[in-house]
């Protein structure tokens, strides 16, 4: 955050919002600034005994999560609950300099200079070649050469620029590889996305389940979320939403992990689906471009978490798809 103050004092003339997007800037309120302060004393009480807060009063922790993240402690906080510096113990010193500074014609690396213009470009920290992209740059190269069997899949990039906001790039780079394991979502980016067609039917079976008039619909249509769902969970729906519910997401996930891809999923659907049904396919296209643009963050995880999903139903669903012995089964939900 401080590379991000820094550059907007650097170039005074352009607007930017708190969190560095180039956008026509607005005051926070007093009544904001004012639970932010109070929101933020809690969390430096809370983090002075973290261990403690999170092995004997998570429950505690997981509400003070659910209500957002002081911005300023976002970083750290994230990278708390990766466990990074566990994670860090495992490698040798300088593990990751050495990565970034290890000449390599890998063809992971050609596709991540191809791409890195496209992230975030109306953002502060990632214009023009800046620090950002250059940042991002180094740390995809260092988690291409760190796991060379997944290499660089599109989709990354975002999640680490908006780690990169908030923390260091080492840091982002530890977060990335806890992702990948502690979280589980390396089979997102494999070669041949096995966790997205993991993930894809979980996503279908619980739609047919929670909003099954709106699925007998999209099936009629031809049209499954298998069509669309793919780019908005890769991305932990940080190329979907508004910044501000990005982050309230992104909380929930490192605290609770991966169940609240699917509990958002589900609950833009469970919302819009009066407008939804008797639509055709380009009306729903079109709807699906401002469905996200509803909600203020406040919203969305409040009605997110009126969806009630276990870690049993998640892990019943899973274990259905692995041991099904036909092929078929896991691929039902695909239209050709």
């Amino acid at each position: 955050m401080e590379v991000i103050l820094n550059l907007i004092r650097m170039e005074e003339e352009i607007k930017v919002d708190k969190h560095g997007f180039i956008s026509p800037s607005s005051s926070p309120t007093s009544e904001n600034i004012t639970r932010e302060n109070a929101r933020l004393e809690k969390w430096q009480d809370m983090l002075v005994r973290w261990d403690y807060n999170i092995k004997r009063r998570f429950n505690f922790v997981k509400k003070r999560v659910r209500k957002g993240i002081p911005d300023c402690l976002r970083g750290k906080v994230w990278a708390e609950f990766a466990e990074i510096e566990q994670l860090k113990s495992n490698y040798p010193e300088n593990y990751y300099s050495n990565l970034t500074n290890f000449e390599s014609d890998n063809v992971s690396i050609r596709d991540i200079m191809l791409d890195i213009h496209r992230t975030f470009p109306n953002h502060i920290l990632f214009r023009d070649d800046g620090p950002g992209q250059q940042a991002l740059f180094r740390v995809l190269k260092a988690y291409a050469l760190h796991d060379t069997e997944l290499g660089y899949c599109q989709g990354m990039g975002f999640l680490i620029a908006m780690l990169l906001i908030y923390m260091s790039e080492e840091n982002a780079f530890w977060t990335l590889v806890a992702v990948m394991n502690k979280y589980e979502l390396r089979g997102f980016y494999l070669p041949n996305m096995p966790g997205i067609y993991k993930a894809l039917y979980k996503i279908n079976s619980l739609f047919s389940h929670y909003i099954p008039h709106l699925w007998k619909h999209l099936q009629s249509l031809h049209f499954l979320p298998s069509v669309f769902a793919p780019s908005w969970i890769m991305t932990l729906y940080i190329s979907v939403f508004k910044t501000d519910i990005s982050l309230r997401i992104l909380d929930i996930f490192f605290c609770e992990g991966t169940k609240i891809i699917y509990r958002v999923f589900i609950n833009i659907f469970k919302n819009a689906k009066d407008e939804l049904i008797g639509t055709n396919i380009d009306e729903i296209l079109e709807k699906l471009k401002i469905l996200p643009e509803a909600y203020t963050p406040d919203e969305m995880i409040k009605s997110t978490f009126k969806i009630s999903l276990g870690r049993k139903r998640l892990k019943d669903l899973e274990k259905e798809y692995e041991t099904n012995p036909d092929p078929e089964f896991k691929n039902w939900w695909i239209i050709t």
